[in-house]
């Protein structure tokens, strides 16, 4: 079988190709650190890019780094999240793939607090949540042509992650900043801040992995069983590194958890997961791993 990865250099896309690799799959890496695949100033993917023969499934992992200046870099969002996407849709149409995988985001749904299905409203008043809604659905148009499935992604975290929700929490218990810690809107006994559910690389990869043998078309939540919130979070980091996380509850309260309904994961891939304590063991010393 042969994969072709867009955003095989990205955090996700590195780990995924090792385990194809490691599985005898022939895997075709797109990157855009190498400087020619997209446009810098446009993040449309350059005319060049073709796909090789015998291509049976097209992963698409790639992101645009601008997704936290909105409006200014709106433009270079669209070009990743959606028009590449759809150019690279449309060249594994020509080439005859079978099947395409897109990396969306659990961030798409309306906020709520209620755990998300992927038949749960979808939200269109945030620029990145709006790319990603506009690529899902441009994409299921190509459904009589490919098996067309759009992953919805929660909460991923693993060792030299950086940038994220945990290696950020991780940062400032280390360096003794305060972390805001927003309450919930009406429940006074939820004062622990945000509620996400957390995902470990390997075990997004091991999905990711039984997602492209399979035949699944539509919509799929990728998350893991554990949700956590915020204060949660820092204090496990803080019992391992013996530290106290300077935990400050803010005077306004959040608008919405990040909280993922995985039964359709489950039934489809029977994924292991990894607990969050064993993923932060790994993620506070990923040298002893």
């Amino acid at each position: 079988m042969k994969v072709a990865v867009f955003g095989s250099g990205g955090y996700i896309g590195q780990r995924l190709v090792a385990r194809l690799v490691g599985e005898q799959l022939q895997v075709v890496r797109y990157s855009s650190g190498e400087g020619h695949l997209f446009d810098p100033a446009s993040g449309v993917m350059r005319e060049h890019v073709a796909l090789p023969t015998g291509t049976n499934c097209v992963v698409y992992l790639s992101q645009s780094p601008k997704n936290r200046h909105m409006p200014d870099a709106a433009g270079h969002l669209w070009g990743v999240n959606v028009v590449s996407a759809i150019r690279v849709a449309a060249l594994a149409r020509q080439a005859g793939v079978r099947r395409f995988i897109y990396a969306s985001t659990g961030n798409v749904y309306q906020p709520g607090f209620g755990l998300l299905r992927e038949d749960s409203p979808v939200r269109r008043d945030d620029w990145y949540a709006l790319s990603k809604v506009q690529a899902e659905e441009a994409l299921a148009l190509f459904k009589n042509d490919m098996s067309m499935l759009s992953m919805r992604i929660f909460g991923v975290y693993g060792p030299n992650q950086t940038g994220r929700l945990v290696p950020n929490l991780v940062q400032s218990v280390r360096a003794g900043l305060p972390i805001r810690v927003d309450p919930h809107p009406t429940d006074s006994s939820d004062n622990g801040g945000l509620r996400v559910s957390l995902c470990y690389i390997d075990d997004a990869v091991q999905i990711l992995s039984r997602l492209i043998a399979s035949q699944l078309d539509g919509v799929i939540n990728i998350a893991g069983p554990e949700v956590r919130s915020v204060s949660d979070i820092a204090r496990a980091i803080g019992e391992k590194l013996g530290l106290s996380p300077r935990l400050e509850t803010a005077s306004s309260p959040r608008a919405f958890d990040l909280m993922a309904d995985i039964t359709r994961l489950v039934e489809v891939c029977q994924p292991k997961f990894t607990s969050f304590e064993d993923g932060l063991r790994v993620v506070l010393n990923p040298n002893g791993a």
